[in-house]
């Protein structure tokens, strides 16, 4: 039996657009909301891989800081990808993430539903034969980390203050 239909049929089984951006079925450069789908990867891809991949150093799984606006901000500062008002432009660091993870750069395997640790055997999920011993010294070593980030933000907002402040006194005195 053929059947046939025309233009794009969406799989039933997608949860969410943000899964169905991670699946490659609704187009990256059209997303309007980046964080759904860089929190789903998160989630998915362990946090090892994803600073190792990205040369960035990330907070604990279990922090509050751990969230997509902060592993974005860290690419898109490490990469250079600012806005016009110098702060970090998540939607490109979005688009550059979700290219690596749709096109197998940015590996992520899900393990099938008949899975057996007797009849299959134990699973390392720390990556893609990442040697874990020599992670923490190659990413620290020229790695953005997190805490940096929070700290020049809070230098970079002291400094916009005193500049407003020394033009606000210009005014007056004008």
């Amino acid at each position: 039996m053929l059947c046939d239909c025309p233009g794009l049929v969406f799989p039933s089984f997608a949860n969410s657009k943000a899964e169905m951006m991670t699946c490659g079925v609704l187009s990256i450069d059209t997303m309007r909301d980046y964080v759904g789908p860089t929190q789903l990867i998160m989630s998915r891809v362990p946090k090892e891989v994803l600073e190792c991949q990205y040369k960035v150093r990330l907070p604990p799984r279990d922090s509050e800081k751990y969230t997509a606006i902060i592993f974005l901000s860290l690419i898109a500062s490490r990469k250079g990808w600012l806005t016009g008002s110098a702060t970090p432009n998540c939607a490109i660091a979005a688009r550059s993430i979700l290219r690596d993870y749709t096109t197998g750069k940015l590996l992520y395997v899900q393990i099938r539903p008949d899975y057996d640790i007797v009849k299959h055997g134990v699973l390392d999920q720390s990556g893609y034969n990442i040697d874990m011993s020599r992670l923490n010294s190659e990413v620290d070593g020229n790695a953005l980390n997190y805490e940096q980030m929070d700290s020049s933000n809070q230098e970079e907002s002291k400094s916009t203050l005193n500049l407003s402040k020394s033009v606000v006194n210009v005014n007056q005195a004008v």
